[in-house]
C-alpha cells in the first residue's frame, strides 16, 4: 500500500499542478499536453525485447506546434534511457510513443497495426481519436484530461500502472465497446 500512495499522490499532483496552470492562463494546451506524455511514459511498462538499446523515443507528426515543447524533453530520462525527440513522417515503428494531431492525416487501421507489432503507445490530443489512440490528452473545460483506450493499450501489449488509470476521466475496455 506504500508504494501505490507514493506513485499515486506525484500523479495527483502532477494532474491539478499543470492543469491549474492552464486554467490560469500559465500554460499553452501542447505545454500541458508535453508534460503529461513525458511523466505518463514513466508508468507504462514496455515489453523487455521492445526496451533494448539506450534510447527511449517520443515521436510526433510535424504539423503541431508540440516540437519545441518536446524538445525540452531532449536528453532527459525515462526508463532508465536517454530521451530522443523524433518528427516523423511515415515510419514511426522505431518510436516508443507517438504524439498524433487531430490534424493530421493516417490511417487508423495502419496506425493500429504498426502500434500494435510494434509496441508503440499512441497518444492524441482530441478525444474523438480515442477509437484509434491509445491515450489522449483533450482539452475539456480549459484542463487537460487524460483518456485511456485500455483495448488498444492490451493489443499492444503495454501495461499503465493502475494509479494512472485511477486519474483518466475516462477509460475504455471490452466490456463497454
Amino acid at each position: 500500500m506504500r508504494l501505490r500512495k507514493s506513485i499515486f499522490f506525484p500523479l495527483v499532483a502532477i494532474t491539478t499542478f499543470y492543469s491549474g496552470i492552464l486554467s490560469a492562463g500559465g500554460l499553452t494546451a501542447a505545454q500541458v499536453q508535453s508534460a503529461y506524455i513525458f511523466q505518463i511514459s514513466k508508468f507504462v511498462s514496455w515489453p523487455d525485447t521492445r526496451m533494448g538499446g539506450d534510447s527511449f523515443n517520443i515521436c510526433y507528426f510535424p504539423s503541431y506546434n508540440l516540437d519545441m515543447m518536446l524538445s525540452q524533453m531532449e536528453g532527459r530520462r525515462i526508463q532508465q534511457k536517454n530521451v530522443h525527440i523524433i518528427e516523423v513522417q511515415e515510419d514511426y515503428s522505431d518510436c516508443h510513443v507517438l504524439f498524433i494531431d487531430e490534424g493530421v492525416q493516417i490511417s487508423m487501421r495502419s496506425l493500429i497495426k504498426t502500434a500494435s507489432e510494434n509496441n508503440i503507445l499512441t497518444v492524441g490530443n482530441h478525444q474523438k481519436m480515442l477509437t484509434y489512440c491509445m491515450l489522449t490528452l483533450p482539452l475539456v473545460n480549459n484542463k487537460v484530461e487524460l483518456q485511456v483506450n485500455l483495448n488498444l493499450l492490451n493489443a499492444a501489449n503495454l501495461h499503465m500502472s493502475t494509479n494512472l488509470l485511477e486519474i483518466a476521466s475516462k477509460v475504455i475496455k471490452e466490456d463497454t465497446l
